[in-house]
């Protein structure tokens, strides 16, 4: 429970590598997205027309929380200023743009959400927060990958979620609720 640790882990983990950050089950229907939170940043996981895109919860603009809601459709509105956003991140509308804003193309290039990146394994949702070398072939091994597609076949599209506020280290938790027989064999 070191503060100094998780600052490490939000910076050395969280940040550089892929983190699996939801199922392709709760974002099924055409525009729907759900909010997820990875290391600091919330994110938007959103689906239009079979793509999949990680944003991040903010406009732009004046930095405030687009989605206060935990999941919805359609497209994003800023409850500041009212500029709107595709489902992609790109600027949709600015209101009073012509009169008040007046962005160049390059302007407004910059006007979109930050978009991270999005590889999808099976049902499994995977977002790298910054950019680097490390590919998800690259970060996982083949087996975990096929697993991975192969658990996505056994899943239900229905499920449930339930959250429960702890105060200790969820990774000491994970350790003691591993079963032996999934690592490595030992011999003899």
């Amino acid at each position: 429970v070191s503060e100094k640790i998780l600052k490490k882990e939000h910076k050395n983990l969280f940040e550089k590598y892929w983190i699996f950050a939801g199922l392709t089950h709760e974002i099924n229907e055409n525009k729907s997205w759900i909010k997820k939170k990875i290391g600091h940043r919330e994110i938007l996981l959103v689906h239009e027309d079979g793509n999949y895109f990680a944003l991040e919860n903010v406009c732009p603009h004046k930095n405030m929380q687009l989605c206060k809601k935990g999941k919805g459709k359609g497209t994003f509105v800023c409850d500041y200023h009212a500029w709107s956003f595709n489902c992609d991140g790109s600027i949709k509308t600015i209101p009073f743009h012509d009169r008040s804003y007046k962005f160049n193309a390059k302007q407004h290039n910059y006007s979109h959400m930050t978009k991270f990146q999005v590889e999808i394994v099976g049902a499994f949702i995977f977002v790298k927060i910054k950019k680097s070398n490390i590919s998800i072939q690259k970060q996982f091994d083949q087996t975990i990958i096929k697993s991975l597609r192969l658990m996505s076949k056994m899943l239900q599209n229905k499920y449930g979620t339930f959250f429960e506020v702890r105060d200790f280290n969820w990774k000491l938790n994970f350790e003691n609720l591993r079963y032996e027989g999934f690592g490595p064999q030992k011999v003899a």
